[in-house]
């Protein structure tokens, strides 16, 4: 059992470290159309204003820039966030067979100092954490790395080939998609900005994209979906808000996590 909740802990929520626009954007070559729909909103329920269009019937074409990144008129920070633990809400449950387990209701996010352009990061919920190694680069955020424990245990998944989290630069409809592998997994992905918002974070406003991730996994006895809504803040290089939901089977075992995480903390500790 603890095997199965190591496995479930390492391909867990695909973009719950904080992830950044780094400096000039270019064009994606991934990038389709896509519609607008009911079911392309986000599910949230907190606060929340729509601050811009909501996904057009085509994606927007982009051609290589120079100069700094931009949140509107306003230049955006560029390069990882800072060092340091950030503080994180968090509910949800992840059930396998008979168990279930529950994260505790705050968490942390741990920023270690870049190496280049390397940072790791850890994510604490209490009854579990996941490291994860980013790579940033002009045009992407890349997750090269993870580890997982629960216990005791842990696991280690170093990709063959970074997988690309984020595509530069965001804009609502722009689209991007990813695969890579690790031992005897494969990790499919696909993502999507749906709009941008304005979520209240720490008595501030806070600027947002909303990203769609849809993930499936496969390999090794495991098949998981995952589909993810991601609020991520420009200007801070975090992830301000997070709603997931996962199905898949270990072997014969069916299992479920669904998790909401909502940053408490725009400054590190």
């Amino acid at each position: 059992m603890r095997r199965l909740l190591v496995v479930i802990c390492a391909l867990g929520s695909v973009a719950c470290s904080s992830a950044a626009p780094v400096a000039t954007p270019t064009t994606s070559a991934d990038a389709t159309s896509s519609a607008t729909s009911d079911q392309g909103e986000p599910r949230s329920n907190g606060t929340e204003t729509n601050t811009g269009s909501t996904v057009p019937s085509t994606a927007p074409t982009t051609a290589p820039a120079t100069g700094s990144a931009t949140e509107g008129d306003r230049p955006v920070p560029t390069g990882p966030p800072a060092a340091g633990t950030y503080r994180y809400r968090q509910s949800g449950s992840m059930r396998a067979g008979i168990f279930s387990s529950e994260p505790d209701p705050e968490g942390t996010l741990e920023v270690r100092p870049t190496d280049g352009r390397t940072q790791r990061q850890i994510r604490d919920y209490g009854d579990q954490s996941l490291e994860r190694v980013l790579i940033f680069r002009d045009d992407a955020v890349l997750l090269s790395e993870t580890i997982s424990r629960f216990g005791s245990q842990a696991t280690s998944c170093r990709f063959e080939r970074p997988i690309v989290l984020v595509r530069l630069p965001l804009e609502p409809g722009s689209t991007w998609k990813d695969s890579g592998s690790c031992d005897a997994l494969t990790l499919r992905l696909r993502a999507r900005v749906l709009r941008d918002a304005t979520r209240t974070v720490d008595g501030r406003s806070v600027d947002t994209m909303v990203v769609r991730y849809h993930v499936v996994v496969e390999g090794d006895g495991v098949s998981q979906t995952t589909d993810q809504d991601v609020w991520l803040s420009l200007e801070h290089r975090m992830v301000v808000r997070s709603e997931e939901r996962s199905e898949g089977t270990f072997g014969s075992t069916p299992y479920t996590i669904e998790r909401t995480e909502r940053l408490l903390s725009l400054e590190p500790a």
